[in-house]
This record gives structure tokens, sequence and C-alpha cells, in this order.
């Protein structure tokens, strides 16, 4: 990939359509410049299906690269970056319906990534699992959660993992995520 900056605001991307095992790499010049504008200009003869893919990538990789998580930082840095236009993709119900795929995706992902990075005493077991129930009931249509307390985990004999939680001044909560795909 290839770019150049021009303009205090704006960096323009030209790009080659890479092969399916190649990465995608737009965010870091965007980065780099603190540009608050892109434009990634599609440039080929690929179908709307191969074009729809490459858009997913494309924003998948942006929103993902540019991400940080400033919530325990004193000073935290934002994204300059305001809108990415990508040229040459074309309007159509399955490209809408690829980037709200896309969209759902990334929010994900950073949504593990801000558990993941939260301190111990930040995310509790017992803030982590009003998390779980919070996912389950936005997504009740799909996932359940079965939430154990430590008399539960007890009856279980779950002595191996109350005997970890035991280090904790918190309770534990022994959450068990169950996915059905709708169909």
């Amino acid at each position: 990939m290839k770019y150049t900056s021009s303009h205090q605001d704006l960096s323009f991307l030209f790009w080659t359509p890479p092969s399916e095992h190649s990465t995608i790499i737009i965010p870091a010049p965007a980065k780099a410049t603190q540009a608050s504008d892109i434009a990634i200009v599609l440039a080929s003869s690929e179908g709307l299906s191969a074009k729809s893919n490459t858009a997913s990538a494309i924003a998948s990789g942006t929103v993902l690269g540019i991400y940080e998580d400033g919530r325990y930082k004193s000073e935290s840095k934002k994204s300059a970056l305001k809108s990415v236009d990508i040229l040459g993709l074309g309007t159509g119900a399955e490209v809408e319906k690829k980037l709200k795929y896309t969209e759902d995706v990334t929010s994900g992902i950073i949504f593990g990534k801000e558990l993941v990075n939260s301190p111990a005493n930040a995310l509790t077991p017992g803030k982590l699992a009003e998390e779980a129930s919070k996912i389950t009931s936005t997504y009740s249509d799909v996932l359940s959660a079965n939430i154990l307390n430590e008399e539960q985990c007890k009856e279980l004999k779950m002595g191996s993992y109350l005997a970890v939680a035991a280090a904790s001044t918190n309770p534990p909560h022994f959450i068990h995520l169950i996915y059905k795909p709708p169909g």
C-alpha cells in the first residue's frame, strides 16, 4: 500500500486491492498524519461481493486500528479521524448488510478489549456478571447465561474454582454464556 499526505487535514490513500491472504493497513497513515478525513478508492473490476468484503476489511481495520482505550489514562488521545469514504464501492442492500455486520463485530471486539483491559478493582466478578446479564438481555434471542454464585458453586463441588476465588475479597460469580444460533 502506498499513501501520500497532502493538505493539512486530508490523507489520500492509493491502494491496490490485496490478495485474500494479505493484510489491509489503513489506519496507520491516518494516525500518523492526524487526518480527519480519508478517502479510499477501490479501482478494480471485482464483483460487488468481493468489493463488499474489501470494504468490510477496510472498515473493521480502520475502526480497530484507530481505537485506543483511554479510560484509565490521565491524558487520552482522541483520534482525529472523523470520516472514511470508500469510493468505487457502489451501493445496495448487500453492501449495507455487510457493513452493518462489520459494525456489530467491531463493536463486540472493542467491548471485549475494554473488558480485558479493565483492572480488577474496576471490573469485579460482580460487575462482570452484570455485564454478562446486560449482554444476554440485549441478545436474548441467541444468547443466555447461567451465573452461579458462591453457594451454587459449592453445591456443584467446584472446589478448584472456589479455591482460586478465595484469594479475592470479592465474591465469585461463575459465568456460563450459551449461544444458540438462530434457526
